[in-house]
């Protein structure tokens, strides 16, 4: 007889998670006399409870507000079902409407970045660019490649887009211009010009003397050259590559990181066992903790003067970027120039302390040993006037934030937050307040995430 009990009893909750799916409660009341009743509609077997979501669903996922706040959407998956589907829903929670595909590829997702007046969204989906607009409510493909588009934002005046494609900053404008390519980083060895003999370069002296066309030839080309400066290209070096390319909302800067993976380290080998191949492969996997690391450096990319300053390469060797303090500019000697420096915001009148300037490095040299500190991201504030930087050390026990200057890339510390065994993850959110001159983080200083 208790065996029968506990039977019903089971059954009953397994009932209850299958209705509270359906968002209604069921009260149920059962009785010795009914078990074997129930028992035949959910047959107790390993084959039946083992089935997890296709037994019970599974909860919504990348729930979100409409961009006018009067509806929410989000992805679901019921019991029964092969996949997730899009919902609508009524903000007093009616209304619900599972969406076709059609229809849900006209909703914004989740992730997308809208301009001040929320008008416009702009997102990547499936490697491609897409903006949603309020006026029409519909979603319009902006680009269609076979390379993959990534990181789209709206610039302050809502009239542009840039997006990062194959290593490169690119800006499109929505009135139905061109294309601007900004960045120009390239992987491979830099190419050198060829080296002649005496009798070659005596050669080409003779050529151009005796030969006008010539002459006018390499007038043009240096007249050209005068008019519309040649952009020189930026090469990585190794195994680098460029991430989070940004375009400041000023349009004068382009932040980005070079990240350099460890040659040394070693990635843990998982072993797949079902496969299509019928053979054992390898699942791509991580390597372990307390290998070694790569190395993060962030760049500001001057777009008027062609520069790139490296942030924190200061002579406390925050970053720890040697050879930049030891070349430095071999003309005004100001490599490894100690002080300090001050940056006044004539329209507040408040004073932002800075570190020395420093000399701007050409291209993205591999450091003569790996800095203290890994730069991991930056952020504009939304006028374009400041950024922000955050760094851990290389033991993960200690974080930064840090106001970076530009045009130099010094450094002014803002916070940071020790953790004899480690900063969590949660302390590494950061970001500006709408005066464009606070900033709002995440600190586990008291022991809890504030």
């Amino acid at each position: 007889m208790k065996c029968g009990r506990y039977r019903v009893l089971l059954t009953a909750c397994l009932l209850c998670l299958m209705s509270s799916n359906q968002s209604s409660l069921v009260y149920l009341r059962s009785t010795a006399a009914s078990s074997q009743s129930d028992t035949k509609q959910f047959p107790l077997t390993i084959d039946s409870i083992m089935r997890g979501p296709d037994l019970v669903g599974e909860a919504p996922t990348s729930v979100r507000w409409s961009p006018d706040s009067q509806k929410i959407y989000f992805e679901w998956k019921k019991a029964g079902d092969v996949e997730a589907s899009s919902y609508e829903a009524s903000r007093d929670g009616h209304n619900l409407r599972k969406l076709s595909k059609e229809d849900a590829r006209q909703v914004p997702p989740a992730e997308g970045e809208f301009n001040r007046e929320r008008t416009l969204q702009v997102f990547a989906r499936d490697g491609d660019i897409f903006l949603w607009s309020a006026s029409d409510a519909k979603v319009t493909q902006l680009t269609k490649t076979r390379d993959i588009e990534s990181n789209p934002r709206l610039t302050p005046d809502g009239k542009k887009i840039s997006f990062a494609r194959d290593n490169n900053l690119y800006v499109l404008d929505l009135s139905g211009a061109a294309i601007q390519q900004l960045t120009d980083f390239r992987t491979g060895p830099e190419p050198k010009e060829p080296k002649l003999s005496d009798s070659q370069k005596f050669l080409q002296e003779q050529q151009k003397e005796l030969f006008e066309v010539i002459q006018k030839r390499l007038e043009k080309e240096a007249k050209d050259k005068k008019e519309k400066p040649e952009e020189k290209p930026i090469y990585l070096q190794g195994k680098q590559t460029v991430q989070n390319l940004t375009l400041s909302p000023t349009g004068s800067y382009v932040s980005f990181t070079i990240v350099e993976p460890a040659a040394e380290a070693r990635s843990t080998i998982v072993p797949s066992f079902v496969t299509k191949t019928g053979y054992t492969e390898d699942i791509p996997s991580r390597t372990k903790v307390g290998d070694a690391q790569g190395q993060t450096r962030i760049g500001i990319y001057q777009l008027k003067t062609q520069k790139i300053v490296w942030v924190g390469a200061s002579e406390s060797g925050r970053q720890g970027d040697a050879e930049t303090r030891r070349g430095g500019d071999a003309e005004s000697g100001r490599a490894g120039e100690t002080g300090s420096a001050r940056q006044r915001d004539k329209e507040s009148g408040n004073e932002i302390s800075t570190r020395p300037p420093l000399p701007a490095s050409p291209r993205p040299p591999v450091p003569a040993s790996p800095p203290p500190i890994r730069f991991l991201s930056a952020r504009w504030s939304e006028d374009g006037k400041y950024l922000a930087a955050l760094a851990v050390s290389r033991d993960s026990k200690t974080r930064s934030i840090y106001l970076v200057d530009p045009e130099h890339g010094a450094l002014t510390e803002l916070d940071t937050l020790h953790d004899d065994a480690w900063v969590g993850p949660l302390s590494m959110a950061y970001g500006w307040m709408p005066d464009n001159r606070s900033l709002y983080f995440l600190s586990e200083k008291s022991g809890y995430a504030q």
